[in-house]
């Protein structure tokens, strides 16, 4: 076989493999009530995609994320519920949502599964789970513990669970979360320790392009929040890939 038929069949495989190991896991989800039938869809093209370009390793990192994001939406949610600012559907995940946190990562994935700069690509398949988490923390965090909350343009005070805002609480858990999604990926060999500084770094920059874009065009109705995640998951990964083309 040539080259690019004996990659093609890898990510063939990969991609079996990877529906075989997701089908049962997003049936948890939905069960869990962490994804609504649409976000089963949506979660199991990702994860389907994430392994067959990355493999179990690269499947480790999307299941911190997972994993983190599911159980720190779970955290004071009554609290949560009785304030507002609970996510709609109890919680339940659509597929837009979930493409809109995974589908680059999944890109990144593929582009590293392909052969093309693999490293670097972990590395930005990795930024851009990291972006997702440190967004997530910081909201879900700062909503719970965020005593004062800041639009992130002016530092004005705001409500908490405003747009843009940012807390102090919510910001070191935004930190903390892409840390740890990050060094999922070291830990399993999916990159450097290196890696996991210049992936933990994108992602937090990643999480404040979030806030920016929520306290600018979100607030004004030019984006809705899922467009505003795809791209700071785009910007955590672009980050990521070219941090790690100058320092790895």
């Amino acid at each position: 076989m040539t080259p690019v038929a004996d990659l093609a069949t890898d990510l063939a495989t990969g991609a079996v493999v990877g529906a075989l190991v997701t089908l049962p896991l997003v049936g948890v989800g939905f069960a869990l009530g962490t994804l609504s039938v649409s976000g089963v869809a949506g979660a199991f093209v990702i994860g389907t995609g994430v392994w067959a370009g990355l493999g179990w390793r690269g499947y480790v990192v999307l299941l911190t994320f997972f994993l983190l994001s599911a159980g720190l939406t779970r955290v004071g949610w009554s609290r949560k519920v009785a304030t507002g600012m609970a996510e709609e559907r109890g919680g339940r995940r659509r597929a837009r949502q979930a493409l809109a946190n995974g589908g680059v990562g999944v890109v990144a994935a593929l582009m590293a599964g392909a052969g093309l700069f693999p490293e670097l690509f972990a590395v930005a398949f990795a930024g851009a789970f990291a972006a997702a988490a440190a967004d997530t923390a910081g909201t879900e965090v700062g909503q719970l513990l965020g005593r004062r909350t800041f639009l992130l343009t002016t530092f004005e005070p705001i409500p908490r669970g405003t747009d843009g805002g940012v807390s102090g609480p919510g910001t070191a858990a935004g930190a903390l979360a892409a840390l740890v999604v990050a060094g999922a990926g070291a830990a399993v060999g999916l990159y450097s320790l290196a890696g996991v500084a210049v992936a933990a770094g994108a992602g937090f920059l990643g999480s404040l392009v979030d806030s920016l874009l929520g306290a600018t065009l979100e607030r004004r109705g030019v984006l809705d929040n899922d467009l505003v995640n795809l791209l700071a998951t785009a910007s955590g990964a672009a980050i990521a890939l070219v941090a790690a083309a100058g320092l790895l």
